[in-house]
């Protein structure tokens, strides 16, 4: 028999369904009649040196595999004056390089091969041999308007549909429960826990020099605990295990205990002028 907490989870699960469809969907475009400018893109194009060469076909679709476009509202590409530290200027805009898992997914031609010089690259703890374009200078870069030529139309069912179900979802009570049915876990990793462990622990301190005894008493105990521990096995027998290191948390328990018997001392100075 299905219990009420059962039903709203399926139906948790079914509004997360119908919230990735809506994200998924392809809207219909519309050709327009007079096509519009919406900003400026700068690409590189055929020079006119390689334009009269006798593979200047080959040159082209080769661009457009190797070819790198950036886009901007302005036509010189300058950040803006406002929040100008936080916005980057790339200056120089080279052109791709083809991996070896696009050489397998696009089969390109062999006579294409004469083209390139292989380049071997250190990515991701591997060495990839990259295809490098032996010939740069036949392209030149340029900055032209960057033109539209059709447009999404708007569905305004589902966008509705799609704002009403973040806003069911958006409840923290629910949201939690989706994110356990999903799997989705809260800390990542250990060390997204520990960092959140040394916060509060640095909360509890603040509050101790603060005044609130109950703060330092928690606090006092939980750094007592954890630098006892950890200093056991950090300090203990030696061992030679290679997977035994040292542990830093140690040391930040220690410095919390100095902490808070430092505020114990400075409070007690305080009361004794009183």
């Amino acid at each position: 028999m299905k219990t009420q907490q059962d039903i709203q989870e399926k139906q948790l699960l079914a509004l997360d369904r119908e919230r990735r469809k809506l994200w998924r969907r392809f809207p219909e475009k519309v050709a327009l009649e007079h096509p519009i400018q919406r900003g400026w893109m700068r690409c590189y194009f055929l020079t006119s040196a390689a334009k009269e060469r006798s593979d200047a076909a080959v040159l082209n679709a080769i661009l457009k595999e190797i070819n790198v476009i950036k886009y901007h509202w302005k036509r010189s590409f300058v950040p803006t004056m406002r929040r100008r530290r936080n916005q980057l200027q790339q200056l120089d805009q080279p052109l791709q390089r083809i991996k070896p898992w696009r050489r397998r997914r696009s089969n390109f031609p062999a006579e294409w091969k004469h083209y390139f010089m292989v380049e071997h690259v250190f990515q991701q703890r591997v060495w990839e041999h990259t295809w490098r374009f032996r010939w740069p200078q036949l392209f030149e870069l340029k900055v032209v308007p960057r033109m539209v030529y059709e447009l999404p139309v708007c569905d305004s069912e589902g966008d509705s549909r799609l704002s009403e179900i973040e806003d069911i979802l958006r409840n923290p009570k629910r949201s939690g429960r989706l994110h356990k049915l999903l799997g989705i876990r809260r800390w990542k990793d250990s060390a997204t826990r520990q960092k959140r462990v040394e916060r509060l622990a640095q909360k509890r301190v603040r509050a101790a020099i603060a005044g609130d005894v109950e703060a330092e008493k928690t606090a006092y105990d939980g750094a007592a605990f954890s630098a006892s521990a950890l200093m056991r096995n950090n300090f203990g027998p030696p061992s030679f295990n290679k997977e035994d290191q040292p542990d830093k948390r140690a040391g930040i328990a220690a410095a919390q205990l100095c902490d808070i018997g430092f505020a114990f001392i400075m409070r007690y100075r305080a009361s004794m002028r009183c």
